[in-house]
C-alpha cells in the first residue's frame, strides 16, 4: 500500500478584518468621481461665476466636454448665466463645427449667401424654436455679426435683439415668424413646451468684439493635451 500523503492545512484569514477592508476600498472607489465628471463640474462652476461686468473673462472648455457643457448644459451654468454662448473654436479643422453638424441642431453658415437669405434663415429659426433645438450661427474666421444681424432683421424688425435677449421665446413672440405657407405643423397652437429648449449658439474662430462679448457667455474650446 502506498504511503498516505499528509495534507497541509491552508491558512485561514481572520474573519471581519479583510472583509471590512475590502468593503472600505470598494466604497472609496465608488465615491471617487470620474475625471470627466469632475472636469465638467469645474467648468460648470467657472461659467456660473461669469457676469456681464467681467467681460474679459473667458471660460475654457475641453473639446471632449463640449456636449455636456454646450448642448446638455450639465449643472445649468448657461441657464444661470442667462446669456447665449459664444464659442471660440481655434482648431484648424473646425472640430466644434463638425461635431455640431452631426447633432440635432439647425446649422447656419454665416458666410453662405444662400443660407443667409431671409426665407431660409426664417425657416431655420422657426423650426429650431418649434422643435426646441439649438440654432447654430457659424461665423468661421470672420466678424460678420453686424451683417448677420441685418439679415435677421430683414425677417422682422429688431429680431436679432429679440433673439439675444431671449424675448423671442417669451409671450409667444415667435409667432411673428409664422407665415401662412408654413403648414399645419407650424400653427401657433402646435408650439408646446419644446420651444423652451431652444438655444442660440454663435460659433467663431475669433474673439468677439466688446459689445457682443458683453451680450454672450464666451467659451473657448481647448484640445486635450
Amino acid at each position: 500500500m502506498p504511503p498516505i500523503k499528509k495534507s497541509t492545512p491552508k491558512a485561514v484569514s481572520k474573519p471581519g478584518k479583510s472583509t471590512a477592508s475590502t468593503k472600505k476600498k470598494t466604497a472609496e472607489k465608488k465615491s471617487t468621481p470620474s475625471s470627466s465628471t469632475s472636469k465638467v463640474t469645474e467648468v460648470t462652476k467657472e461659467i456660473g461665476e461669469l457676469n456681464v461686468k467681467d467681460i474679459n473673462k473667458v471660460c475654457e472648455v475641453n473639446f471632449k466636454d463640449i456636449n455636456n457643457v454646450l448642448l446638455k448644459d450639465e449643472g445649468g451654468p448657461l441657464q444661470t448665466d442667462g446669456r447665449w454662448p459664444y464659442v471660440i473654436d481655434p482648431s484648424p479643422h473646425s472640430m466644434v463645427a463638425t461635431f455640431l453638424r452631426y447633432q440635432n441642431v439647425n446649422y447656419i453658415n454665416g458666410l453662405d449667401s444662400i443660407q443667409m437669405q431671409a426665407e431660409p434663415l426664417r425657416r431655420a429659426l422657426l423650426a429650431a424654436i418649434r422643435y426646441g433645438k439649438p440654432l447654430v450661427l457659424d461665423m468661421m474666421d470672420t466678424d460678420v455679426f453686424t451683417t448677420c444681424t441685418d439679415k435677421f432683421n430683414e425677417i422682422h424688425t429688431g429680431l436679432m435683439d429679440d433673439i439675444m435677449s431671449k424675448e423671442i421665446i417669451k409671450n409667444e413672440k415667435y409667432t411673428c415668424l409664422i407665415r401662412g405657407t408654413d403648414g399645419d405643423e407650424y400653427n401657433e397652437n402646435r408650439f408646446l413646451d419644446e420651444y423652451k429648449n431652444f438655444k442660440f449658439i454663435i460659433l467663431s474662430k475669433i474673439e468677439p468684439e466688446k459689445t457682443l462679448k458683453e451680450k454672450t457667455c464666451v467659451i473657448r474650446v481647448v484640445m486635450e493635451n
